[in-house]
């Protein structure tokens, strides 16, 4: 039961260390669409569709996330199927498919999040603090920080058992 336990303690560590990575990678490309933008004179906030019914609007930094997420996303499928689950070749074929649609679930739940953290009402990180004066206290750095942290456990369970096989053996 012990070694059980110590393995799942080390398969979650292991898919945390490799998330912390793509967390970095994550990180990088939003904040570099960020700031291209922003060096352009275009506002990352601007709406691109407004949606009056649900009072939501898709925004160019949505769209930035979602590049960002993409980008990760395959970097940590490639290094949590080499260094964490193990791969075999019929898995390889349809595991990056079962990845990314784990993966879109996640980005739209981190999109949601990042919504609420940034934008005015009740769940907004405090403005006063995030006044975005320096890059540390950017309100969109740590929405984008806060919601991956969140999106973590789900997307690690999901991927554990359907993607990577979970507790049929194919798991390090």
């Amino acid at each position: 039961m012990l070694i059980r336990n110590t393995s799942k303690l080390a398969n979650f560590l292991r898919f945390g260390i490799i998330g912390g990575f793509g967390t970095i990678v994550n990180l990088v490309v939003f904040i570099s669409c960020v700031k291209f933008t922003q060096w352009t004179g275009i506002d990352p906030s601007m709406p691109l569709i407004s949606n009056a019914f649900l009072n939501y609007s898709l925004r160019l930094e949505h769209v930035f996330i979602a590049t960002a997420f993409v980008i990760a996303n395959i970097f940590n499928y490639t290094m949590n199927r080499r260094f964490n689950f193990g791969s075999n070749a019929r898995r390889n074929k349809t595991g990056l498919a079962k990845f990314m649609i784990i993966g879109i679930l996640a980005c739209i739940i981190q999109i949601l999040i990042f919504a609420k953290l940034t934008r005015p009402g009740p769940l907004q990180l405090n403005p006063s603090i995030f006044d975005s004066s320096s890059g540390l206290r950017n309100i969109k750095y740590w929405g984008q920080v806060i919601s991956i942290a969140l999106v973590m456990p789900i997307n690690f369970t999901l991927n554990k058992f359907w993607t990577f096989g979970g507790e049929n053996g194919y798991t390090k």
